[in-house]
């Protein structure tokens, strides 16, 4: 039983641990925004989005979710 914890507490931390030290940089057209959108992941994971307007901000936060978590939507 121990060994079964074992195993799924590394495949819950094994993500996190690989996007710590990710430091990939990406430039993507997207339809829909109407000026320039960026996204931030820190040292934890956590994304920071800086837009110039409402609209692009919650639509960069849709998106940015669905990257991250696409498989959570789909269980639910």
């Amino acid at each position: 039983m121990k060994n079964v914890r074992a195993l799924i507490l590394s495949f819950v931390l094994m993500p996190v641990a690989l996007m710590a030290d990710e430091t990939t940089s990406e430039t993507l057209a997207v339809k829909g925004l109407h000026d320039s959108v960026e996204i931030a992941k820190d040292q934890w994971g956590i994304s920071h989005i800086y837009a110039k307007n409402q609209h692009d901000l919650f639509f960069a936060q849709g998106w940015n979710a669905a990257r991250d978590r696409l498989f959570q939507f789909e269980m639910w």
